[in-house]
């Protein structure tokens, strides 16, 4: 069984006690589920799509660079490749707006996470999938959604795909921002540092986004 790598005190990571999800899915049918999946996301909204990609190529970099387990990675990867599934239930015209949102409307938004954990829960063998993408949203100090979880309850590679997600969501040129620079992204990051999000994972990103070059011609195989 491999090892489970939990965030414990002060974000740091240790060995846990829990097993790792398996994930044991003929690749051919892995294939062909995502390819379905990643051609629903563009025709919805091709920045997700691309969101997704180059989120999925960081976190199996910080996964690796962390030490985690193949089947952690593996988890990993198609949970970031996944994680903004639920947006194709959300109006594009609310992912989309140049200006803010209300509060009914972000709330909306938000939605996303457990409307991705419904879809892709749907298909048998990507139960643990569903699970990160149900949980990329939540932090260690319980201030995340859709549920409020908080240290000890999120699964750590839920965690890796959070610091993924949320690097590559700042430089991102959006509709409703602009990309932020590499200093400002990585203030931020170390700014939750051991208190929303893994401080092992941030180190790591941090260092990754120094050299940003090598994180996006990382492969992904």
């Amino acid at each position: 069984m491999p090892a489970m790598y939990l965030f414990g005190q002060n974000g740091k990571m240790a060995v846990g006690h829990r097993p790792s999800p398996q994930i044991e899915v003929p690749r051919p049918m892995m294939l062909s589920v995502m390819r379905a999946f990643a051609k629903a996301v563009a025709n919805a909204e091709p920045h997700t799509a691309m969101h997704q990609d180059e989120t999925a190529r960081f976190a199996v970099l910080l996964a690796r660079r962390l030490g985690l387990s193949a089947t952690s990675v593996r988890l990993i990867r198609l949970g970031a490749l996944l994680h903004d599934i639920g947006k194709i239930g959300i109006p594009p015209s609310l992912l989309l707006r140049p200006g803010p949102l209300s509060a009914a409307e972000f709330a909306l938004v938000k939605e996303h996470p457990r409307l991705g954990w419904e879809i892709v829960s749907e298909i048998e063998f990507a139960v643990p999938v569903a699970t990160v993408i149900h949980q990329h949203h939540e932090r260690l100090d319980g201030s995340g959604y859709p549920g409020g979880l908080g240290e000890g309850a999120i699964m750590p590679e839920s965690l890796v795909v959070a610091v993924a997600d949320m690097a590559h969501a700042m430089m991102s040129r959006r509709a409703y921002h602009a990309g932020m620079n590499q200093a400002t992204v990585i203030r931020i990051l170390e700014s939750d540092r051991g208190s929303r999000l893994p401080a092992d994972c941030v180190d790591v990103a941090v260092d990754l986004l120094r050299c940003e070059r090598l994180w996006r011609a990382s492969s992904l195989q």
